[in-house]
């Protein structure tokens, strides 16, 4: 008898709890952005939700005293999250290195009733995302309409990275960092691109300016090539690996304009090795690349 009650109690709470989050959603506007950050709780009701290509951009407007932005894709891949105190003016961003050590993000797309809920919560950085600034807890949710197609597929971003790496797929997460100045003539600048993931990875794919389609055989000392560099937790920095590998840019398409640019489309393969411990090999097979390039 007192085991029956015990499960009765069980279910009793589980739909106490049940009820007590259905009551908390009801109580909040049809569209919003809770957000709870550095002791300030604010529901916005004045929200908006853009599309730009296959990036979406979450925002509050109006009269706020906490401000927040977020950039993502229909994947649920946060691409860049930042807040701001309106009224002390702290502004904190996730970072960009193995992000999903600090923060969680997810969506859920409801196409029969046109709705977009998402759930975000983790540590944000000062200094534009930087681990060694001052960090804050954040934790919120939001409820949007919804103006896009639920289900889109990979290849119509501007830029582009996906891989699998030992097997398991990976995909770049966030727009790619160019980095020219430590390549020589007659690469100039932007054309190496450091695409990042929300894990500990970064794959830089670097080819000439002047390149058309063509295929790179690629050594460690080489500068046409594809390269892995991993997030080190004790160092708080990127390791480097020596990569050898195939780097082939199949298509290079000029757009005319102002001004103009080239659009780099190509494929990779290699294996990494970290020189600290030779043991530590990355097979990275089926790799994908998109990167625009303006003159």
């Amino acid at each position: 008898m007192k085991k029956l009650k015990s499960v009765a109690f069980i279910f009793f709470l589980i739909g106490m709890l049940s009820c007590s989050k259905e009551s908390d959603e009801d109580s909040l506007p049809e569209h919003y952005i809770k957000i709870d950050f550095n002791g300030k709780s604010k529901i916005s009701s004045e929200v908006a939700i853009k599309q730009e290509g296959k990036e979406l951009t979450l925002y509050n407007y109006g009269q706020t005293d906490i401000f927040l932005i977020a950039y993502f894709d229909p994947y649920g891949n946060i691409k860049h999250f930042a807040v701001e105190d309106m009224i002390t003016g702290e502004k904190k961003s996730i970072t960009e290195d193995f992000r999903e050590r600090f923060f969680d993000f997810s969506i859920e797309i409801d196409s029969i009733n046109g709705i977009i809920k998402g759930d975000f919560k983790g540590k944000i950085f000062g200094n534009y995302g930087d681990i060694t600034a001052s960090s804050s807890n954040i934790i919120g949710s939001f409820r949007l309409p919804l103006y896009i197609e639920p289900e889109l597929p990979l290849g119509n971003f501007e830029y582009e990275c996906s891989t699998r790496m030992n097997g398991k797929n990976w995909i770049c997460t966030n727009e790619p960092f160019s980095r020219s100045s430590d390549l020589p003539a007659p690469f100039y600048p932007g054309t190496s691109h450091k695409f990042y993931g929300s894990d500990e990875n970064v794959i830089m794919i670097a080819v000439p300016y002047w390149s058309g389609a063509a295929s790179y055989n690629f050594q460690p000392s080489d500068q046409s090539k594809a390269q892995l560099f991993k997030y080190n937790t004790t160092s708080n920095s990127y390791d480097e690996y020596m990569c050898t590998g195939t780097l082939t840019v199949t298509s290079a398409n000029l757009t005319q304009g102002s001004p103009p640019r080239v659009t780099y489309i190509g494929t990779f393969n290699f294996t990494a090795v970290n020189p600290q411990n030779p043991n530590d090999i990355i097979t990275v097979t089926n790799g994908n690349f998109q990167f625009p390039y303006s003159f």
